[in-house]
């Protein structure tokens, strides 16, 4: 082939309108001649685009469709992904909320409850109002004796200076002085009490003292889980006034007290209540929700295992004192808040038939029975004197066969002053009934 062929260029042979020039003309007879055969190349159109393809083209192409296919997938799985960790988290929210409503559903029960009105009109006091009523009225016993120096509370029961406070706070004082909520302290005189009741009176000179008296409630209409206040001393005059709050935790509670040898001193009827009181309260006011004093503030359970037991005396009961202490200086009646505890005023010892003991030096009892024998007797006071003799032996009371000095206390607790007891003895080998007054 000559190598002129295709040296014009394809505009330059499309443009030639007059046929093939001579060395056209001659390489198509040539080319007519050739063993080859070529396809003619057909006509562009003038205004076609020129393109040249190639392999990296069509690679291109097939990598640029792959990526589209790969990201079309991932954005189909990614969405798949999210509708299922939406459709799972949702699950599992309305798993635990029901969980929840369950768990705190709450659990109805039924009660009856009481409420008081707290209106207006009621007259009930906020804590605040309480105090601000009732320390003007409150005071300091300071009390100096054979045993040294103590402090007490009290409060002001009239503008003539009586105060009321317990009576052990001033048993055995030699001087009292009554310190007054502004802190002045005054010169005091024990006009009486009442020992068994733990009820007693002071007095001042009211001359030149704006006393403010308190306001005396009623104490039979307390009911357990009232509102009550303390205030008082507790451990000292610089605890002066002090303020605390609780509830009546019981009402006409029953306080046995006993002597070192076991007997039965006496029987208190107290309100129990958990208005904090300590050693300096003793003596000062118990105030219900009106601010009316509806007791005096007496004692507590002491003991190292139990908080929160506070007893105070009731304002019914004291009162029936007080108001008999001011008038005549003593109080004569029998105790409406305290009952003294009874006994046969004798020391015995308890016995076994045909076991013979040791009464005296030198001297022994050959038992005749089981019971308590008698050794002595206290003296005249005692419920025993001049119907036991020493030396006797109590074989039943009150149709009880008694064979220990327990029993015979156990039978007493359930008398009183002035209750007969029914007594079997064996005296000089004899059995004999007889009858005494318990004292």
């Amino acid at each position: 082939m000559d190598d002129n062929i295709g040296t014009n260029s394809p505009e330059e042979t499309l443009n030639n309108s007059d046929g093939a020039s001579v060395e056209n003309a001659a390489a198509e007879e040539k080319d007519a001649d050739s063993s080859e055969t070529f396809e003619s190349i057909p006509e562009l159109s003038p205004d076609a685009p020129e393109y040249i393809w190639t392999f990296s083209d069509q690679l291109k192409k097939e990598t640029v469709a792959e990526k589209k296919n790969k990201a079309k997938a991932g954005l189909i799985y990614s969405l798949i992904v999210t509708v299922l960790f939406l459709v799972s988290f949702g699950i599992l929210i309305f798993l635990l909320v029901n969980s929840n409503l369950r768990a705190s559903k709450p659990e109805v029960i039924e009660k009856t409850i009481y409420v008081r009105e707290y209106d207006k009109e009621s007259g009930v006091l906020t804590l605040q109002e309480i105090a601000a009523k009732v320390t003007p009225s409150t005071v300091g016993i300071s009390v100096s004796g054979q045993s040294g120096n103590a402090v007490g509370s009290g409060f002001i029961i009239d503008k003539n200076g009586h105060v009321a406070t317990n009576y052990h706070v001033i048993n055995g004082a030699r001087s009292v002085k009554v310190v007054l909520s502004d802190g002045r302290k005054v010169d005091a005189t024990i006009v009486g009490g009442d020992e068994i009741s733990d009820v007693a009176v002071v007095k001042i000179d009211p001359a030149g003292l704006d006393l403010v008296p308190v306001e005396i409630g009623d104490s039979d209409s307390l009911v357990p889980g009232d509102q009550v206040v303390a205030i008082g001393n507790p451990a000292g005059l610089e605890y002066s006034g002090t303020v605390t709050e609780g509830i009546v935790s019981a009402i006409n509670r029953n306080l046995k007290f006993y002597s070192d040898n076991g007997l039965l001193e006496k029987t208190m009827t107290v309100i129990q209540m958990t208005a904090t009181i300590n050693p300096g309260n003793s003596g000062g006011p118990l105030i219900d929700v009106y601010g009316k004093v509806v007791g005096i503030n007496s004692m507590k359970l002491a003991s190292s295992q139990y908080v929160g037991i506070y007893f105070a005396i009731p304002s019914k009961g004291a009162m029936e004192i007080i108001t008999e202490v001011i008038a005549t200086g003593s109080y004569s009646g029998n105790s409406p808040v305290a009952q003294k505890g009874v006994s046969l005023g004798i020391t015995g010892t308890a016995v076994t038939k045909g076991l013979q003991i040791e009464v005296a030096q030198g001297k022994f009892y050959d038992p005749p029975a089981d019971g308590v024998l008698v050794i002595s007797i206290s003296g005249k006071d005692a419920s025993a004197y001049g119907v036991l003799r020493q030396y006797d032996l109590i074989t039943v009371v009150d149709g009880k066969p008694i064979k220990e000095v327990e029993q015979i206390r156990e039978i007493l607790l359930g008398h009183k002053q002035g209750d007969v007891l029914n007594i079997t003895i064996i005296r000089d080998g004899k059995t004999e009934d007889v009858s005494l007054r318990l004292k």
